[in-house]
């Protein structure tokens, strides 16, 4: 692969992609849900011209690194994800030449795969470090000092984020490529959009003078942006937030509000229903063993009747003969 294409490996030139790497840790174990949410979008897509798979070292070092992943003592469950087939050792293996994973973490300051191949091109290996080219830096030359990709309108990420590796860290509560979008909470704006679109909730009584943000009311399809709460009145409200080109706060409504969360269910059917369904599953299985019992009572009663009304003859066996034999003799008759 030229140089060029290990730096942008997109096949469309206008595409500014991600040199391909084998693997990064962007963000440890966290519960903190909007953080996970604005890493993985400031993730930018790689590509390259092989088909190149580095799922392995990536399973093998999130299972090692303990301390950089965050693992606690417990069991844990590791989920690997991709479309692109493994690569096996193949005759390197036949040939005994394969070199095999020493199962140690290989993680560096910035988190990125120590072990992998020097194919970024921007600089030259000496004695194990990479001599990086001017406007390069990073362990393997992959982070370019330029700021075109975070720039936007003559502004870095559009003040709400700072340029690293040509690519926008947004500031807490920012999203997007350039830090554009503002990840607002869905709690500071529940009582107004509930209020402002059904008259509920609240703020109610004195909504006008509390909210002053502009309200739509529009059936539209639901994705990750949209908020989705609990009202006042127990049901689920729908809504975005969003801002206008003035910077005013703009809510767009579902006007359909969601089941009442609060109401309890009715348990009647749910119970008749399994005890109907439980009924049934005795009834079969005691049912042919219930046959089974009357046929079996029904014979003995008949076996039984027969042999007390049977009339038994005696008579003797012709085959017998007694051990005792008697002898008269004519003396014995004087």
């Amino acid at each position: 692969m030229v140089p060029s294409k290990r730096k942008n490996p997109c096949l469309n030139a206008q595409e500014n992609c991600q040199s391909a790497f084998s693997y990064k840790h962007v963000l440890a174990l966290t519960e903190n849900a909007s953080e996970f949410e604005s890493r993985v979008g400031q993730q930018r897509i790689s590509a390259n011209l092989d088909d190149a798979e580095g799922g392995f070292d990536a399973i093998m070092q999130a299972a090692i690194c303990k301390d950089q992943i965050g693992w606690r003592n417990v069991t844990s469950l590791l989920v690997f994800t991709s479309d692109g087939a493994f690569h096996t050792a193949g005759d390197g293996k036949l040939g005994g030449i394969l070199m095999p994973n020493d199962g140690r973490c290989h993680l560096d300051a910035n988190g990125v795969y120590s072990k992998s191949h020097l194919y970024v091109g921007n600089g030259q290996c000496r004695c194990g470090q990479c001599q990086c080219q001017a406007n390069y830096t990073g362990s393997a030359c992959e982070c370019s000092l330029d700021t075109n990709g975070c720039d936007q309108e003559g502004k870095i990420c559009n003040g709400h984020g700072h340029c690293a590796c040509n690519r926008c860290q947004c500031d807490v509560g920012w999203l997007g490529s350039h830090c554009a979008d503002h990840q607002m909470p869905c709690e500071v704006h529940r009582d107004c959009a509930e209020c402002k679109a059904f008259g509920t909730g609240p703020l109610s009584q004195n909504c006008s003078n509390s909210c002053s943000q502009m309200v739509r009311m529009l059936v539209a399809p639901v994705d990750e942006r949209w908020c989705q709460m609990k009202g006042g009145d127990g049901r689920l409200l729908i809504y975005l937030i969003e801002k206008d080109k003035t910077g005013s706060i703009l809510l767009t409504v579902n006007d359909r509000k969601g089941p009442d969360s609060t109401r309890q269910p009715n348990l009647m059917p749910v119970l008749m229903s399994g005890l109907i369904v439980v009924s049934i599953g005795v009834l079969l299985i005691t049912l042919p063993r219930a046959v089974v019992e009357i046929c079996d009572r029904r014979k003995f009663r008949r076996l039984e009747k027969e042999r007390k009304s049977a009339l038994w003859s005696q008579t003797n066996n012709f085959k017998f003969k007694s051990a005792t034999t008697r002898v008269t003799t004519k003396g014995e008759h004087l």
